[in-house]
C-alpha cells in the first residue's frame, strides 16, 4: 500500500511525541508498504535504517510561526498547501494524520474530498483535554475551545477511523461526537521493544549500593502539588539512606529547583533528554520508578517503559484514575497521595528488597509491536 503519514514530530526530534508514530512506521515499512512522510523541517538525521527508507516532505513552519494566536491558521494553511502538492503527484491508499500538534486536523476534510481513506490518531485529546477543571472553564479557554470545536468536529466527521490511546478518552469523544461512535477505536501505547532489541547501546554499570528513585520524562508537569509531596518525602528518606539518589531522566522543569531547595534535597540528579534505549537501560538500574499524574482518563507513555523495566512503581496523584488502577493492578504497584505515604512505601521497598513490579509479568502485551498489529488490521480493513 501507499501510505501518507502526516506527523509534525518525527525522528530525529527529541520528544516522547515521536515514539508512537516511529514505531508504527517501522512496522509498516517491514510489511512492505511505501511510506511518504509530511513533517516539520528538522535539523540532523536519524540513525534508524528503517525510518531512512521513508520519503520525507518537510514543512518549514518557522516561516509562518510568530508565537501569536493566528499561528494555528498560518501553519494549517501551509500544511494544506504541501498536502495538495503531494497528492497532485500521486494518490495514496491511506492518509494517517497524527495529533498533536493540532494544525494537521483540517487535512481530514481535504483527504475525503480527494476520495482517499483517512485515519486520525489523537495521541492526546485536544478540545476536551481536562487536566485542571478551573483552567478548563476559564473564559479565555472556553472561547478558544468554541473557536476550535468546529475544526475538531469536521476532522471526526470526515475521518474513516478516529483512534485514541485510552478507553476513557474514547468515551469522552463518543459523548461529544455521538453520531460518529462507530469510527472510534482504542490503540494503547507501549514500550518500543523492537527498537530496544536493535539498539547497540553498551550495557550500563550499576552501583549495587545505591538506591535509585527514578522518573522518566516530566516530573512536575501534571502536578506541582504531588511533585512537592515526592520531594518532601524523599528529603526525609535520604537523611536515613545516605547512598540514595533521586534521578530525573529528562528536561528539568523550572519550578523543580525551588522545591529542591525548599526541602533541602541533596541528591537530586537531572540527566537531560537522551536516546530512548539509554533511558530504558537506566530505568532497568532503578530501584523504584515514579509516576505523577492527575488526569482521570489518561495513561501516559512512561508507564509502559516502567513495565518493560519491571521495577516497583509508585503512582502519586488523584485516586480512581485509569492510571492508578493500572499501576495498582501489579504486585508491586503502589498509590500515594501524601509525603508520609510516599516515605513509608520507599522504606518498604528498600527494607524488604522489593526489586520487581510483578513476578508474573507478561511484558509482550504492553509492547508497541502488540498494539501496532491492531493498527495494521484497521489499515487493511479500510
Amino acid at each position: 500500500m501507499k501510505i501518507l503519514i502526516v506527523s509534525p514530530y518525527f525522528p530525529p526530534d527529541e520528544s516522547v511525541a515521536v515514539v508512537r508514530i516511529a514505531s508504527l512506521c517501522r512496522m509498516l515499512v517491514a510489511e512492505g508498504n511505501f511510506l511518504t512522510l509530511l513533517t516539520n523541517k528538522k535539523t540532523g538525521t536519524t540513525n534508524d535504517n528503517d525510518l531512512k527508507r521513508i520519503r520525507k516532505i518537510e514543512v518549514d513552519i518557522n516561516k509562518f510561526s510568530t508565537n501569536k494566536s493566528g499561528d494555528f491558521n498560518r501553519i494549517a494553511n501551509v500544511y494544506k498547501n504541501e498536502f495538495l502538492k503531494c497528492i497532485k503527484k500521486e494518490k495514496f491508499d491511506i492518509v494517517l494524520i497524527t495529533c498533536g500538534p493540532y494544525y494537521t486536523v483540517p487535512l481530514c476534510k481535504l483527504v475525503k474530498q480527494h476520495a482517499m481513506k483517512c485515519i486520525i490518531d489523537f495521541r492526546d485529546l485536544w478540545i476536551f483535554d481536562i487536566r485542571n477543571i478551573k483552567d478548563f472553564f476559564r473564559p479565555l479557554n472556553i472561547l478558544r475551545k468554541l473557536y476550535f470545536y468546529p475544526k475538531e468536529y469536521e476532522a471526526v466527521k470526515y475521518a474513516d477511523r478516529v483512534i485514541t490511546v485510552t478507553p476513557g478518552w474514547k468515551h469522552i469523544l463518543e459523548l461529544q461526537y455521538p453520531a460518529f461512535k462507530k469510527k472510534m477505536r482504542v490503540i494503547y501505547n507501549g514500550f518500543d521493544g523492537e527498537y530496544l532489541m536493535k539498539s547497540k547501546e553498551a550495557e550500563l554499570q550499576n552501583d549495587e549500593q545505591e538506591f535509585k528513585v527514578v522518573t522518566f520524562g516530566k516530573l512536575a508537569y501534571y502536578s506541582e502539588k504531588y511533585a512537592s509531596e515526592l520531594l518532601k518525602a524523599y528529603a526525609k528518606f535520604e537523611k536515613q539512606n545516605n547512598n540514595s539518589k533521586i534521578i530525573q531522566l529528562g528536561t528539568k522543569e523550572k519550578n523543580i529547583e525551588n522545591m529542591i531547595k525548599s526541602y533541602s534535597v541533596n541528591s537530586f540528579v537531572n540527566e537531560p533528554f537522551q536516546d530512548y534505549a539509554t533511558g530504558i537501560r537506566k530505568l532497568q538500574k532503578a530501584n523504584v520508578c515514579i509516576l505523577i499524574d492527575i488526569r482521570k482518563h489518561a495513561i501516559g507513555t512512561k508507564i509502559y517503559d516502567y513495565i518493560y523495566a519491571n521495577k516497583p512503581i509508585i503512582y502519586i496523584g488523584k485516586k480512581n484514575t485509569y492510571l492508578e488502577k493500572m499501576v495498582t493492578s501489579f504486585e508491586n504497584g503502589f498509590s500515594c497521595q501524601s509525603s508520609s505515604e510516599i516515605y513509608k512505601i520507599l522504606c518498604n521497598i528498600k527494607g524488604n528488597s522489593i526489586c520487581y513490579l510483578d513476578k508474573n509479568l507478561v511484558k509482550e502485551k504492553y509492547s508497541r509491536e502488540y498494539q501496532n498489529k491492531m493498527y495494521l488490521n484497521i489499515i487493511k480493513e479500510l
